[in-house]
C-alpha cells in the first residue's frame, strides 16, 4: 500500500491548527495580534529580553529580544512581539503581563554572568515575578515611581541612545542562505526523478525489514524488487512507523544499472523542500518590510 501524499502535510495542518487556536484565544482575551509601542506611552521598549521565574521551565526559557514593556495610564504590559504571542508561548512562559502600575511591590537591578537585568516582584495575587532586559533603566524607573526600586548588586542604566539592531539582518541572511539551499535540492530532486521516470523502468516493490548489513541503516524503510531474478533493495524516504512490511510501492530503475533505483513517491519530499526553500526566501525578501509594519 502506497503511503498517501498528504501525509507530508500533517505536520503543517498540526502546527497551523495550533497557531489558528492561539490566535482565538487572544482575540477572546481582547489581546491584541500585533502589539506596538503606544505613542502617548510613559514608558516603551521593544526587542526585550527577559523571563518569569514562576517554574523552572520559564526560567529556562524566557525570551531573548522580542518582548514588547510599556507603562501607560498607570498600567505595566509586557508581552511577547508577534509572531512569538502565538502558539501559547506566551501562557507557557508566564510572559503576558498586564497589571496596575501599584501591584509592582519592587524593582530591583540585578546581574548575572550573561546580562543585567530589573528583577521585578508584584504583591500577593499578582504575577510571578520577572526579570527584564531594558535598555532605559531609568526610564522605566521614573514611569513607575522611583520609590519602589530597591538596591542590587549595581546601578541603574542610563538610555545608551538607539542602537542599530543587527536581528533581522541577520535573521534575513539566515532564512535567504536557507531558502535558497532547501530549492536547489528540490530542482536536483525533481531533475533525478525526471530522469528516473524517462529512462528508468517501473516495477512494484514491496516493503520489507531493514538490515543493518545490507542497507546500513535501521531506522527507514527498505524497499525490495526483483529484476531479471536479481533481487535488489533501495532505502525508501518513509521512516519506520509509517509502513507496514508487505505493503507495496512503485519504483524507477536505470536498465544500465538495475540497483539504482528511486521510489514514485519521492516527488513529495522534493515537494517538500520546495515549499520549504520558498516559504524561506519569502521570509527574507519581504520579512523586513512586514516586521517594519508590525513591530
Amino acid at each position: 500500500m502506497t503511503m498517501p501524499k498528504w501525509i507530508f502535510f500533517i505536520p503543517f495542518l498540526w502546527i497551523f491548527g495550533f497557531v489558528a487556536a492561539s490566535i482565538w484565544y487572544r482575540r477572546s482575551k481582547d489581546e491584541p495580534i500585533f502589539p506596538r509601542l503606544p505613542d502617548d506611552a510613559d514608558f516603551g521598549e521593544k526587542g526585550c529580553s527577559g523571563r518569569s521565574l514562576k517554574s523552572p521551565l520559564s526560567k529556562i526559557g524566557g525570551a531573548n529580544r522580542c518582548l514588547l514593556v510599556t507603562v501607560r495610564e498607570g498600567k505595566l504590559t509586557i508581552t511577547p512581539q508577534f509572531p512569538f504571542n502565538l502558539m501559547f508561548l506566551p501562557e507557557i512562559y508566564g510572559l503576558d503581563i498586564k497589571v496596575p502600575v501599584h501591584t509592582i511591590a519592587s524593582v530591583k537591578p540585578v546581574s548575572s554572568l550573561f546580562q543585567k537585568a530589573l528583577r521585578i516582584e508584584f504583591t500577593r495575587g499578582g504575577p510571578a515575578p520577572v526579570e527584564v532586559v531594558l535598555n532605559d533603566e531609568r526610564g522605566f524607573e521614573r514611569a513607575i515611581s522611583p520609590r519602589v526600586t530597591v538596591p542590587g548588586d549595581r546601578e541603574l542604566k542610563e538610555d545608551p541612545g538607539r542602537r542599530k539592531n543587527r536581528t533581522f539582518l541577520l535573521a534575513r541572511t539566515f532564512f535567504a542562505i536557507w531558502g535558497a539551499g532547501a530549492l536547489f535540492a528540490a530542482v536536483s530532486g525533481f531533475q533525478d526523478d525526471q530522469r528516473f521516470r524517462r529512462d528508468g523502468i517501473a516495477t512494484m516493490a514491496t516493503y520489507v525489514n531493514p538490515n543493518q548489513a545490507l542497507d546500513h541503516q535501521t531506522e527507514m524503510g527498505v524497499l525490495q524488487y526483483e529484476v531479471d531474478g536479481v533481487v535488489y533493495r533501495v532505502n525508501s524516504i518513509y521512516g519506520i512507523g509509517l509502513f507496514e512490511v508487505g505493503d507495496h510501492e512503485k519504483v524507477y530503475y536505470l536498465r544500465s544499472n538495475p540497483q539504482e533505483a528511486r521510489q514514485d513517491s519521492y516527488s513529495n519530499f522534493n515537494m517538500l523542500w520546495l515549499v520549504l526553500g520558498a516559504l524561506g526566501l519569502s521570509v527574507s525578501i519581504f520579512g523586513g518590510m512586514v516586521a517594519k509594519r508590525i513591530w
